[in-house]
């Protein structure tokens, strides 16, 4: 006997529920046969798709369910989810907002926002989000757990703490709050009880890959306290793992204006060119770009900037994604955007700035810096928009900046997926800096300062006063309390504990409690830039 509609979408609707897409889809499509419009077999169906890691499919069917139910927070919300498991923040941002206008009652569109708002660096917009979903369900585990992890990164240690003593009070296990209570108790200087409490409350087969790394991550920082590199080396490769079985679809081959295809490409396509001269008449305002490595100091030297009165950072936001977008990734779309003509760049510099200060271009007097690390990348096509432009290179020894990067656990997207085995992370170095390397070679007039991180340890006043002669501006003592600012600002790299702290050695040549994790390929892929930027050999 044939199954009828209503059969097919329950038998459907069952199978997701058991955790079973696969059958979910194959259902559903039968049900759409039967009606092919069908809005309950559709939503189904894209459930069942983005389950499969195929949200794109699942946006599909959600397009046609949207035409007949306009006003659906549930839809709305996986839309939402879809789009954000697409890069397309600002479009799930959007969908989001829209779930929760639908309905002010259904938890999971502040929920799923505030985890977004995060992602997004917005940690405050994200406590009020969170906020919002408790108001709905006070005792929702994963938006007090939420809640534990941004108030932590906002450097609220005491709420962190007492939000994670109320989801572990719900769930004992729960990875995320067992992380930031663990942490709480290594900031107390307790890197033994820490320990304890981690391996103790961690099932690291329970939870989200990511929410398990986190607290994995906080387990290798306390077992590092202990003198306990090999320890803590495991720790981070487990998490790393973890979170790469979960990513790989989306990133192995993944070749985006950040992958690890295009820095290759930008290489190659500047070291076929040499003696690169921009003429130009422009005398419209130029961004100054903060470029380096993850981990390289950029946060650090941005804060310390920014307490110049005359200066505006970033804050590592993509402003130049119009820029990149207009290049593309071939040989072809590059030479296109290096030979634009006057009428063209002008129109990519106005972009630029309506993105970055949608108020107006900073005026005679002012500087704004745009510190996004991996613009590295992009550096010679970033001179060319902008031939006026200053470049502050951040550098540290290769070693520490590929180890530090490896320990992190970082909002995923291309570039840092690479990040998450030490191979990759080298050979993203190698990479990165030879496209940046190349586009020096081929436009010898780049106006480019080498700022390194252990120069900045050792004299920050003296770096920060040659930083800021640089950039053609005076002194000013206000740098030096660059601390009392940082508080102030919302940090949202890995980096904002530090940054708040006085300046500090302890991180200098770090790589040598890890020498084994160097040992063959890595050490190869690094040794030439170990070389050229000066440090001592890998040996």
């Amino acid at each position: 006997m044939t199954a009828s509609l209503s059969q097919l979408v329950a038998q459907a609707t069952q199978a997701f529920a058991n955790g079973d897409p696969g059958t979910a889809s194959e259902l559903s499509q039968q049900a759409l046969k039967i009606e092919r419009a069908n809005p309950h077999a559709l939503y189904i169906h894209a459930l069942a798709r983005r389950g499969l890691g195929d949200p794109a499919g699942a946006l599909k069917s959600l397009k046609i369910v949207l035409k007949t139910v306009k006003t659906s927070a549930e839809v709305m919300n996986v839309v939402g989810l879809c789009e954000q498991d697409l890069g397309h923040e600002t479009a799930a941002r959007k969908a989001f907002e829209a779930a929760e206008r639908f309905d002010p009652n259904f938890v999971h569109a502040p929920f799923n926002l505030a985890r977004l708002l995060f992602d997004l660096g917005e940690r405050e917009l994200a406590v009020a989000a969170y906020e919002r979903t408790l108001a709905l369900q006070p005792d929702y585990a994963p938006a007090l757990s939420g809640l534990a992890h941004t108030h932590q990164n906002l450097r609220n240690y005491a709420e962190a703490e007492r939000y994670a003593d109320l989801t572990l009070a719900l769930r004992p296990n729960d990875a995320i709050a067992v992380g930031v209570k663990g942490a709480a108790l290594l900031r107390e200087g307790t890197a033994d009880e820490a320990v304890s409490f981690i391996r103790s409350r961690l099932n690291p087969n329970d939870g989200g890959p990511m929410n398990v790394a986190m607290a994995l991550g906080t387990l290798g920082e306390a077992y590092e306290t202990l003198g306990e590199y090999r320890r803590a080396f495991e720790a981070w490769h487990f998490a790393n793992e973890r979170i790469r079985a979960q990513y790989e679809t989306y990133y192995e081959a993944h070749e985006g204006p950040y992958s690890l295809a295009v820095p290759q490409r930008m290489r190659d396509y500047f070291a076929g060119l040499e003696n690169q001269v921009f003429e130009t008449t422009d005398t419209s305002p130029s961004p100054v770009f903060l470029v380096g490595f993850p981990r390289s100091g950029t946060t650090l030297l941005e804060n310390v900037l920014a307490a110049h009165p005359a200066i505006e950072t970033s804050g590592e936001q993509p402003h130049a994604e119009g820029i990149v977008e207009a290049t593309g990734s071939t040989d072809a779309s590059i030479a296109r955007l290096m030979g634009s003509a006057d009428k063209r760049l002008r129109s990519l510099r106005n972009d630029y700035w309506r993105r970055a200060k949608p108020d107006g271009a900073p005026q005679d007097g002012s500087l704004y810096i745009d510190k996004l690390p991996l613009n590295l990348i992009w550096l010679g096509v970033l001179a060319r928009v902008f031939p006026n432009a200053k470049f502050i290179l951040a550098l540290r020894d290769p070693r520490d900046c590929v180890l530090s990067a490896f320990q992190q656990r970082f909002v995923m997207n291309p570039a840092m997926y690479r990040m998450l085995r030490m191979d990759d992370a080298a050979r993203y170095y190698d990479a990165a800096f030879s496209a940046a390397e190349a586009a020096r070679r081929a436009i010898p007039g780049l106006n480019v300062l080498e700022v390194r991180y252990e120069d900045v340890v050792a004299d920050l006043e003296g770096e920060a006063r040659r930083t800021i002669a640089f950039l053609g501006l005076d002194w000013d003592a206000r740098v030096m309390s660059y601390r009392d600012q940082a508080r102030t600002r919302a940090i949202s790299t890995p980096s904002a504990p530090q940054v708040i702290q006085p300046v500090y050695s302890k991180s200098l040549e770090r790589w040598r409690n890890y020498e084994f994790a160097f040992e063959g390929g890595v050490g190869e892929t690094l040794a030439p830039w170990i070389e050229r930027w000066g440090y001592s050999s890998p040996s």
